[in-house]
């Protein structure tokens, strides 16, 4: 069996998740998350969770929550459709868990909008939060406004991205 079916297979029946597991599958391959993968394969392209992140997946007969801290990693990037967002808790069978997530660029919108109205929730005197989010949010806004094809401005992790992506 190849690499790709096995790891639509998996994403798609064993975890039972209710997106497009052809996409999820394409990123599982390239990411090394598929049986047989060491942790190292992963955490080759992800980075360590700053903060925490909490999941809860609701169904009629199932609830789902995990949390995701410092001992995670996450991968974060855009793609021609939207963006996908991975949370992994890397380590032995009964402590691992993921969460891929694909969110198509008209919702990412909505959401941002609907972020941006509620920012004054965000305690004024939460300094250090708001910075990092105006940062993150400028950086979003710069990258998007840029030429892709000018490859200048790249930053280093970007060029040893692209060097792993042409190998």
């Amino acid at each position: 069996m190849d690499l790709r079916s096995h790891a639509r297979r998996t994403v798609g029946r064993e975890r039972g998740l209710a997106i497009d597991s052809d996409h999820i599958a394409r990123h599982a391959v390239a990411l090394g998350m598929i049986a047989g993968a060491t942790d190292d394969a992963v955490n080759a392209m992800t980075k360590p969770i700053p903060d925490k992140a909490e999941v809860a997946l609701e169904y009629p007969d199932k609830f789902y929550i995990g949390t995701f801290e410092r001992s995670s990693r996450f991968d974060a990037h855009m793609d021609a459709t939207g963006i996908s967002l991975l949370l992994d808790r890397p380590g032995a069978a009964e402590v691992r868990k993921s969460v891929h997530m694909h969110i198509h660029y008209a919702l990412l919108a909505d959401i941002l909008r609907d972020l941006a109205k509620t920012a004054s929730a965000m305690p004024t005197d939460d300094a250090a939060h708001r910075d990092a989010l105006r940062d993150a949010a400028k950086a979003l806004y710069e990258a998007l406004a840029a030429d892709p094809d000018d490859v200048s401005n790249m930053t280093p992790e970007d060029e040893v991205l692209l060097l792993h992506a042409i190998e």
